[in-house]
């Protein structure tokens, strides 16, 4: 038999179980277990339960409380709480959520640019570029010495193991320092260590991410608990180690710094690890640092490709497929530029595949060779 609404004897609104379930999205099961614990309590007329708008209200309330991640018995406290109440509870909850939601698209931006990198070094092996290293907070582990990655380090003092459960805002930094050894920094980079050199292990923190960390870490960045690295321009690679022709590498470094003196430090970022050739190898960032020169540097020396405006709208890029792509080539990765941008990683990726089809090139690498050659044709 359906249930009509209809109101009762003090000209009240009502509705059976039926009408009440669809309102919410519920089924009669589900209107029920909320009756069993105590939420509601419908009148019942000859067998029949009849929900009042209250009953309405009351589970609307709770569902939107649900939905947004408040527990149950707290979002029942709320629906009998004072409208100050609700408020307080709700902003500092959103707060919260907020706060997770960030880190989330954190974690998720760099497992991306983590990928992008793996794909860029399938695709085009290795990776050499200008760019600015830094800022960086960095907490050294105590009892590192010459340690490196590879090794397990005996141990680490609380602070630095706060620091180390920062993940994805920091990441593990391994800075050496030649300038006590006769080692050539590029060449010695390649190696899992090196007598006599001075080794720093540690955790790196961009500073825009110090206010995800806790008031511990806070304390120790701003009190001088963490050397603080300065922005500086350096010479990016991107390689494998063990690296299969190290000499070829270190090659193509000093001609990439055309004649520019590198600094006797070298910062190295572990990526990913693989298999490869019947043998385990890792995949590295490594910056290092060029010393300041006194003269003005030669813009012609940075080593960073460029397309031509004009000719890239004349073969029908967008505009904003011209700005990716010309960030790309500078060296920015997908993440950031999308940060810069503010849209979405993926649209960037649309962008540059579109690129790439009006450009006839399947890889970075290609378009770089484009862009040099387009100057002595037009």
């Amino acid at each position: 038999m359906e249930e009509k609404d209809m109101h009762d004897a003090h000209g009240n609104f009502t509705m059976g179980t039926n009408a009440m379930a669809n309102h919410l999205g519920l089924s009669p099961q589900g209107l029920r277990w909320y009756e069993k614990q105590g939420l509601i309590s419908p009148a019942k007329e000859t067998g029949r339960r009849r929900f009042t708008s209250t009953d309405l209200c009351t589970l609307s309330g709770l569902r939107q409380y649900q939905h947004i991640g408040i527990p149950l018995n707290e979002a029942h406290e709320l629906i009998t709480s004072t409208p100050s109440c609700i408020i307080n509870f709700t902003e500092q909850h959103i707060m919260r959520r907020r706060r997770e939601l960030a880190i989330q698209r954190i974690e998720l931006d760099a497992t991306e640019e983590r990928c992008d990198l793996i794909a860029d070094y399938i695709c085009d092996g290795v990776k050499i570029r200008d760019v600015k290293f830094g800022p960086l907070l960095f907490k050294e582990g105590t009892d590192v010495g010459s340690l490196f990655l590879e090794k397990p380090a005996s141990s680490f003092d609380t602070a630095f193991s706060e620091w180390s459960d920062l993940p994805p805002c920091a990441f593990y930094l391994n800075i050496r320092d030649y300038r006590s050894s006769n080692i050539d920094p590029i060449l010695g980079m390649l190696e899992s260590s090196q007598p006599g050199v001075n080794s720093k292990l540690g955790v790196a923190l961009e500073p825009k991410y110090l206010s995800f960390a806790d008031e511990a870490v806070r304390k120790d960045a701003t009190r001088g608990g963490a050397l603080t690295l300065e922005a500086v321009d350096a010479i990016y690679v991107l390689f494998v180690r063990p690296a299969d022709n190290p000499n070829t590498l270190v090659k193509l470094l000093r001609e990439h710094a055309h004649g520019r003196k590198l600094s006797s430090t070298v910062y190295l970022k572990p990526v990913a690890c693989f298999r490869e050739d019947h043998a385990n190898k890792t995949l590295w960032e490594a910056w290092i640092p060029l010393e300041k020169s006194k003269g003005r540097e030669d813009a012609t020396c940075t080593g960073i490709a460029t397309i031509d405006e004009n000719w890239a709208h004349e073969i029908g890029l967008t505009h904003r497929e011209y700005e990716i792509l010309s960030n790309r080539l500078s060296g920015l990765s997908v993440a950031r530029i999308a940060e810069n941008l503010y849209i979405s990683p993926s649209t960037i990726k649309t962008h540059i595949r579109n690129a790439y089809r009006k450009l006839a090139v399947s890889s970075l690498k290609e378009v770089r060779e484009v862009a040099r050659l387009v100057p002595s044709q037009h």
